[in-house]
């Protein structure tokens, strides 16, 4: 998948910016992702420069630290809550954004919790500098499919149309009430991770499909977990997906849910050329 590139020298920056900084990860880390992946992750920061260039050359500062100290859960406990932001300052207004690498429609599927979350941060920035806002967004980086889709054949002109359609800034309303809420819900979720309180969500909560995706909660969000080996759900999920499945083979299925051989292959490849640049 390759999305046309031009001489744009601030393209080709970005581009070596990117491929600078994978190479840091990858020494840091010793691992490393399969080139398809990469470029997947490449296309994504591609898209949302086209996409949204304008805003990004208006903002003036970036990766904002926010931090409010000294909460208190409904157990007593002591946290302190911390987010970053971009702020964008033009036209005699201010504009907080969020970036999050996640698709428009799952923003406004689920635009209550998203409003809670960047409500807190508002409420943070407009006491910790006594300026106001003049409004507040989610930038929603990750592709539509269709537009993926439309890249992965080659079809320039659906690629000008799917990037048309696409919206990935969702403007988000500031509400008082909302801040007090959410801060409410951090300290309830701190008191139940120390307290040791984890609740999966349902089996039928896993099978839902995802707002404007043609998958699974289960194979979008929890197969990326790492505590999907301890979770009931998630074996159920599995389970039923392997149809009759029983016993033994059904609990092996599920214990080794690493993607089909082709994934399985190129992880191992990439990861074994990481280790032995790193030897070298």
């Amino acid at each position: 998948m390759s999305a046309a590139r031009t001489p744009d020298p601030l393209e080709k920056f970005l581009q070596d910016a990117f491929e600078d900084n994978f190479e840091y990860l990858k020494m840091e880390s010793a691992h490393t992702i399969p080139p398809a992946l990469k470029e997947l992750a490449w296309q994504q920061v591609l898209l949302y420069w086209r996409k949204l260039n304008k805003i990004a050359k208006k903002v003036t500062e970036t990766e904002v630290k926010l931090t409010l100290p000294e909460q208190k859960t409904p157990g007593g406990r002591r946290y302190t809550i911390e987010g970053v932001v971009d702020i964008v300052a033009a036209d005699n207004k201010v504009v907080m954004y969020d970036i999050k690498t996640h698709e428009a429609e799952q923003v406004r599927a689920y635009r209550d919790l998203y409003v809670k979350q960047l409500n807190v941060y508002a409420h943070i920035w407009q006491n910790l500098r006594g300026q106001d806002l003049d409004g507040i967004a989610i930038i929603a980086t990750d592709p539509p499919q269709e537009l993926i889709e439309a890249l992965a054949i080659g079809d320039s002109k659906s690629v000008q149309a799917a990037m048309k359609k696409w919206k990935p800034v969702v403007d988000l309303d500031y509400a008082q009430e909302k801040v007090a809420e959410c801060i409410s819900d951090f300290g309830a979720t701190v008191d139940m991770i120390e307290e040791g309180q984890f609740c999966a969500p349902a089996v039928k909560k896993l099978k839902e499909k995802m707002p404007g995706r043609k998958v699974q909660f289960g194979t979008a969000v929890c197969r990326y977990c790492d505590a999907r080996f301890s979770c009931d759900s998630y074996r159920q999920y599995v389970e039923v997906k392997g149809a009759k499945v029983k016993g033994y083979q059904a609990m092996r299925a599920y214990l080794e849910d690493y993607g089909d051989e082709n994934d399985r292959n190129q992880w191992i490849e990439a990861n074994l050329n990481a280790q032995l640049e790193k030897e070298e």
